[in-house]
């Protein structure tokens, strides 16, 4: 595989990690929301204790035997321009991609394997200053618009960063059943990205689960094949139960 192609999946890797909490195209699919509650947390929140809590929860090497880990990179991220893009989509001045004041958030080391990095997987731990906050951004999960709006901008990063542009086809978003705790969405999303006049599948599978104040986000991305969802779940859980009862 030619490592510009591997580079065009990059991209798209790049516009997908933050979309654990942005996973409203479970709406598309018929998953929504489950259990959860409508109410602040009786627990002030606390800056300090809570980032101590998403640093401690968020993927560690010891949980990645065989990838190679990097500091997390902003590269990531998506760009001032692409959350705009998104929110004008959606008809709304911000969406779930911008951070909240008063945030505490941690982000795991960037792991990757392969000898073109075909495979990574990432995490990130957010804790709100309340629960209402996790409550709206579930309600924006389920709008019926995001599911196109969401697919616009891994688009629009591998026609502008791939050598001479890139092309993309037969892109599709499933849900899948995460299963953790009383709030969780899975999220499977598939195109074929076409450049330098080769052609790959690129999957990227994300897990977003919500427990009190914290929201939970476990990514994974795939060159040629999936990623094992059952591993991805796993990984999840461990986050998962990390946090324990200390977002609430």
């Amino acid at each position: 595989m030619a490592v510009r192609v591997v580079r065009a999946g990059a991209v798209y890797d790049c516009a997908v990690r933050r979309a654990g909490s942005w996973l409203a195209v479970v709406a598309l699919t018929g998953v929504a929301a489950c259990g959860g509650t409508n109410f602040d947390s009786a627990r002030k929140a606390d800056p300090a204790a809570d980032l101590a809590v998403a640093k401690r929860s968020v993927l560690t090497a010891a949980d990645m035997p065989g990838y190679t880990a990097a500091p997390h990179s902003a590269d990531d991220d998506l760009t001032a321009a692409e959350k705009q893009t998104f929110a004008k989509c959606l008809g709304t001045s911000t969406t779930f991609f911008d951070d909240k004041p008063g945030e505490q958030k941690a982000d795991s080391p960037d792991f990757s394997k392969g000898e073109n990095d075909e495979t990574s997987v990432s995490s990130d731990v957010a804790i709100e200053t309340s629960q209402s906050l996790v409550d709206k951004d579930w309600k924006v999960l389920t709008d019926k618009k995001t599911p196109g709006c969401f697919l616009q901008v891994p688009k629009e990063d591998l026609k502008d960063s791939a050598p001479g542009g890139a092309t993309v086809s037969n892109e599709s978003v499933d849900s899948f059943d995460a299963g953790i705790g009383r709030r969780s969405l899975g999220l499977s999303i598939t195109v074929d990205a076409t450049a330098a006049g080769q052609t790959v599948p690129l999957y990227a599978d994300v897990i977003f689960v919500g427990r009190d104040r914290a929201e939970i986000e476990v990514d994974s991305f795939n060159i040629a094949t999936p990623f094992d969802r059952t591993t991805l779940t796993s990984l999840a859980q461990t986050v998962y139960d990390r946090v324990g009862n200390g977002a609430e």
